[in-house]
């Protein structure tokens, strides 16, 4: 699979973003989710669908769905929400213990993509990843996964708008020619997500730290806990990174 392009999938400019590793298999069956305790909601890949627990329901939230490349490797994961209706069908079979409805993945309902990049040799940090949203109030634009020694990081990368003048064209070549094209020439990097290793290593707990800084969610043993209540948009989008993360990482 070659480089993925950090084309935009949709026009304009790209909006404000809203201020170990779990395997990824789509045949597995559902298996039993231990209900949060409190105020926590948890959240859990099984089979083709992302569990919500709390600490008085589990219920289907995601449907998630892979595409393969004609060689059939695994290059790209959509997610989008489940319907009422279809999460109510599937709560229903699981605690009924009948056998789990079939649900067709909706592409039109996608909120996100994540595509593998695929780079043979990368000298300090390395793009794993480009997570896309496809719906109004998500993320717009090309959002990078770069893993480094001790920690994954989620930049939101924003195209540099320059005068189209041919000053401006003649002072970036001269630019380049001098020391070499960088991405800084084109992109700005903000970053949005941290995933780095608790204080506890021995834990393997993984923190989820916002662009403030703050612990948003941590991971353990497949699970994406949040801490604290959310807004739906932003906790969209980091089950979609934790989502594209372990597949990127499984596969």
């Amino acid at each position: 699979m070659s480089q993925t392009s950090l084309t935009e999938s949709s026009s304009g400019e790209p909006r404000q973003a809203f201020d170990n590793t779990t395997t990824l298999r789509l045949n597995s069956p559902y298996l039993a989710v231990e209900p949060s305790q409190g105020n926590k909601q948890s959240f859990a890949l099984q089979g083709r669908y992302v569990y919500k627990t709390t600490a008085t329901s589990i219920t289907p939230t995601y449907h998630v769905s892979t595409r393969n490349t004609q060689t059939g490797n695994p290059w790209q994961l959509q997610i989008c929400r489940l319907l009422p209706n279809d999460a109510r069908r599937l709560s229903a079979a699981s605690s009924s213990g009948a056998p789990e409805p079939f649900v067709k993945y909706d592409d039109d309902l996608t909120i996100y993509s994540g595509e593998k990049i695929h780079i043979p040799i990368s000298l300090g940090t390395k793009p794993l990843l480009v997570v896309r949203g496809q719906k109004q109030g998500t993320v717009q634009g090309s959002v990078l996964m770069e893993k480094s020694s001790k920690s994954y990081k989620f930049f939101h990368m924003i195209p540099i708008r320059r005068a189209a003048t041919q000053a401006e064209e003649e002072r970036m070549q001269a630019l380049m020619h001098k020391r070499g094209y960088r991405d800084s020439d084109d992109w700005k990097k903000k970053l949005l997500l941290t995933v780095q290793e608790g204080p506890d290593k021995a834990s393997k707990e993984l923190l989820w730290i916002d662009e403030d800084g703050k612990v948003a969610a941590t991971e353990k043993d497949g699970n994406l806990e949040f801490m604290d209540e959310i807004d739906t948009k932003k906790r969209d989008f980091i089950v979609v990174c934790w989502a594209c993360k372990n597949f990127v990482l499984s596969t």
